[in-house]
């Protein structure tokens, strides 16, 4: 029975090659390494429960001794890929646009088992804030001292909404079915982009146009929808008429034809 490397469990990857889809993760323990207590230590800090999940996921697909994902026997090639299921614009409060994305990350473990991890919107993060004070020191100077996180976290979007982005994001979807959500950052409200109201789209192309080409508020606002019932009231009413016209045309001229020889001629 085949058993694995010690070092894959705590692996110490020191040529890091593999692509670390989840990266906001080291840029929110960024913000903390950068401040420091009164003993001049870096700010601690504590890793969440998702954090530690993605370090094992890595830990488990990550070759130590390559720094990148274990090998496909298939395809010769690293197995990590970042599949996307879900595509999100988000209209910022400022009234600017941004994208995220959902999915999974997929590779392989040591023994080529199949691992996946939920990527959740990578093309964000959280910027933890930091109080400071000033004092003298003891040489009777002024300087700055870090009193620890406060407030909420910032949240920082890295990918604005562009062309050249969505394209990007689609060119790594699961296939041409993925949700297409429209959110707002005020209020949370979202809506996913309803396929059935697409006009003449079938093979979900058309979804990803409207989704790229189309203004914010005429997506989320429905009014694509609005469109595509008026265009199908308009085709009913055209059936409606062509079906009567055709049903007459079809009918028999029961109308009674006068025939002179059967009429009687008029006495002079």
């Amino acid at each position: 029975m085949a058993t694995i490397p010690s070092t894959t469990i705590l692996p110490n990857i020191k040529d890091t090659k593999y692509i670390d889809y989840l990266a906001k993760y080291k840029k929110q323990r960024s913000y903390f390494e950068v401040e420091r207590t009164a003993s001049g230590k870096p700010w601690p800090y504590a890793k969440q429960a998702e954090e530690i999940a993605y370090d094992n996921f890595i830990a488990e697909t990550v070759d130590p001794s390559t720094g990148d994902y274990y090998t496909d026997n298939d395809t010769g090639r690293p197995a990590g890929k970042y599949v996307v299921e879900t595509i999100i614009r988000l209209k910022l409060i400022d009234g600017s646009e941004v994208l995220l994305s959902q999915g999974h990350i997929n590779a392989l473990d040591y023994f080529r088992h199949r691992k996946s991890f939920y990527c959740d919107k990578p093309e964000m993060h959280l910027k933890t804030l930091f109080d400071h004070r000033t004092k003298f020191n003891s040489r009777n100077q002024i300087e700055s001292v870090c009193k620890g996180p406060y407030g909420k976290p910032e949240e920082i979007f890295e990918m604005p909404f562009t062309a050249e982005n969505l394209d990007k994001l689609w060119s790594m979807r699961r296939d041409n079915n993925i949700s297409l959500v429209m959110k707002t950052q005020s209020d949370g409200v979202a809506h996913s982009l309803d396929r059935k109201g697409l006009i003449g789209s079938n093979d979900g192309l058309g979804a990803y146009e409207l989704f790229k080409n189309s203004e914010f508020d005429y997506i989320f606002n429905w009014e694509y929808i609005k469109e595509k019932k008026q265009v199908d009231s308009t085709a009913f009413s055209q059936n409606i008429l062509k079906d009567l016209e055709d049903t007459h045309k079809a009918q028999p001229d029961t109308r009674t034809k006068i025939n002179k020889s059967d009429n009687p001629e008029k006495v002079k």
